[in-house]
């Protein structure tokens, strides 16, 4: 994290965010970084220890604040929602997970496009991992129900949560406008609630 927020601090973070959002982390250049904010290489270590910590400076609060947004989507799921996915797969949750997104647009653009060679290039891996677990938990209530009898495996689910949090996220690879991201993310939910329905045949 930076150690002081001084002008200089941000003129860095500035240059920071817009040389990884061009190269990725990888490719980016501490050396350049400290160029284009007009101090010495020596000088970003006084506010960096690394070029990873720089990465995690812009990241990390964002990254951690939306898995704490899903992890309380999912703690919600209950006879209600339910009731609810089953009548409409698109609800106000996703209104607000849209609206995040774009407030953070750099931050998910560095977290999904620009993270390989740092800790959060398994981003889009983790939210798999929990859409996995949200899918398994609501087909168990939805069969505790009544609304299906039909079970899936792990890999089906995996697979299938796989290709929806990619789908998904294509908004962000894309740099859809705001209202264009809106319009495919319904199509998307559309899409996989009629697919979710017709697959475990839910009454």
């Amino acid at each position: 994290m930076p150690k002081d927020k001084t002008a200089t601090n941000k003129r860095l973070q500035e240059c920071m965010r817009r040389e990884f959002l061009e190269k990725g982390f990888e490719k980016a250049s501490l050396n350049h970084i400290a160029k284009q904010a007009g101090i010495t290489p020596a000088g970003v270590y006084r506010h960096y220890a690394s070029k990873e910590a720089m990465f995690e400076s812009l990241v990390a609060a964002v990254a951690e604040e939306f898995y704490c947004i899903c992890e309380e989507q999912m703690r919600k799921i209950d006879t209600d929602v339910i009731r609810e996915h089953v009548g409409n797969g698109y609800s106000t949750f996703e209104e607000g997970w849209i609206d995040y997104i774009y407030r953070h647009f750099d931050e998910f653009k560095l977290l999904i496009v620009c993270s390989k060679g740092t800790k959060y290039e398994g981003f889009l891996d983790t939210l798999v991992t929990m859409e996995e677990k949200s899918s398994a938990h609501l087909i168990q209530l939805l069969k505790r129900e009544g609304f299906v009898k039909k079970s899936f495996t792990e890999e089906q689910i995996h697979i299938t949560a796989t290709m929806y949090i990619t789908g998904l996220y294509e908004i962000i690879r894309h740099d859809m406008p705001k209202e264009k991201a809106i319009e495919c993310i319904r199509f998307i939910y559309e899409f996989y609630d009629g697919a979710w329905k017709s697959a475990l045949e839910m009454r």
